[in-house]
């Protein structure tokens, strides 16, 4: 029967543990571990058909139970299969370390990546809602005065900051569809008029005036 063991060397007993009397009159096949045997079926297919293999790398089961990964070069010859293995059991190990690692590392890049792009959101939703709060605070001290005569260009005021923010909002939720984005061109004159109020500083403080220049405007 292909892979029936007729002799092994020192190495097999000094790395699986199994002696020459555990080992020889029994199918190689026998001391693949189980996880491992579809794939050794294949290479002993392979080599059934007269097909050397090269470098397969297969887990076996040594005689304590432990895994050792091998990695084989097997040819066939007069009949024979002649075969000589590798131990890369720490070889492996220390790879699927190193892709571990590499993983925690790209997914400690998303979490900063994420943490960049929440902070800028944030910031540009903070100036909408200061052009839409700021516009209807206005309103409010207005409306107390008794002046109601230019209430309309405030209520544009927070209903375009609204409509940006909208805007935005379509934006942040076509890229996590991964819909393509419609950019469009901004009319800067229209943009620089909404804010003239903020520039002449009437809606307060300077900071309330860097609070509402957006960032992103659609």
């Amino acid at each position: 029967m292909v892979g029936d063991i007729q002799s092994v060397n020192p190495a097999w007993t000094s790395t699986m543990g199994w002696t020459a009397e555990d080992t020889i009159g029994r199918n190689i096949m026998e001391f693949v571990a189980p996880e491992d045997r579809e794939a050794g079926a294949a290479g002993m297919a392979q080599l059934g058909s007269g097909v050397p293999v090269i470098e397969f790398e297969n887990t076996f089961a040594t005689k304590s139970g432990e895994r050792r990964r091998i990695s084989w070069t097997t040819v066939p010859e007069d009949g024979r299969l002649y075969g000589f293995g590798r131990d890369i059991t720490a070889e492996t190990a220390a790879a699927d370390a190193l892709a571990a690692a590499e993983e925690a590392l790209r997914q400690s890049q998303k979490m900063e990546a994420v943490g960049q792009l929440t902070g800028g959101i944030a910031h540009d939703f903070n100036n909408l809602l200061q052009g839409i709060t700021g516009s209807l605070d206005l309103v409010q001290k207005r409306i107390g005065q008794g002046r109601i005569g230019d209430l309309d260009r405030f209520i544009t005021g927070a209903m375009t900051s609204a409509q940006r923010a909208a805007a935005l909002t379509h934006r942040l939720l076509a890229f996590s569809r991964r819909q393509p984005l419609d950019p469009r061109p901004v009319r800067a004159n229209p943009l620089i008029t909404s804010m003239e109020d903020c520039c002449a500083g009437r809606w307060g403080s300077a900071s309330s005036w860097n609070s509402c220049l957006p960032r992103n405007c659609g």
